[in-house]
């Protein structure tokens, strides 16, 4: 993938700011489709962990129509949560031009409380372990969770997932009429999830 600068628009028309996209404008065959308001793009993880290797994960890119459109695309997928999976493409398009930004998102939760509260209690408490381990005193006192996702020329890094890989068109010829092109340019704010 090549990498350019381009505008990427800011939502409620606050003008646009210069990143560097990724332009992968090589004629792939990804997994697509394109919904009445929006289009999703998934691009599957290659996993890299040995110890699971029947474990597959792929991120999900909602991107509105609309360059203002991520607030109504966000409340469609909340409200219409138990059609989610109807929202994820399963046939395949090749892709004529893909544009997305590179980023770098992470997220860090302390999860005890939210464990607590569901009523994962014992393991908090002191003497928790007294079974396993011979301090009398051992508990858990924090549970942290932090998660980074990483979109560069490289692929795609997450905490859960090793990569991208975007599968090549092959090069034998065919005489059936080839499909229109699936252009996917994430210049505006967009959705993505990791399943």
């Amino acid at each position: 993938m090549d990498t350019l600068d381009g505008d990427f628009h800011l939502l409620d028309g606050g003008g646009s700011v210069k990143v560097p996209f990724m332009d992968g404008s090589h004629h792939y065959y990804a997994i697509a489709h394109h919904y009445q308001d929006f289009k999703v793009l998934s691009l599957n993880y290659r996993e890299a962990r040995e110890n699971v290797p029947n474990r597959r994960y792929t991120m999900h890119i909602f991107l509105p129509d609309e360059i203002n459109g991520l607030p109504a695309l966000v409340q469609k997928v909340c409200t219409e949560s138990e059609s989610l999976a109807k929202m994820l493409p399963s046939g395949h398009k090749i892709l004529g031009m893909l544009k997305i930004p590179r980023f770098k998102l992470s997220f860090k939760v302390e999860a005890s409380p939210m464990l607590k509260e569901m009523g994962l209690v014992l393991p908090f408490m002191e003497g928790a372990f007294t079974e396993i381990v011979e301090e009398r005193a051992a508990y858990i006192s924090d549970i942290i969770q932090k998660c980074i996702i990483e979109v560069n020329e490289e692929g795609t890094k997450a905490v859960a997932a090793a990569r991208v890989q975007l599968p090549t068109t092959s090069s034998g010829r065919t005489t059936k009429k080839r499909p229109p092109r699936f252009n996917f340019i994430a210049d505006h704010p967009f959705l993505f999830l990791i399943r």
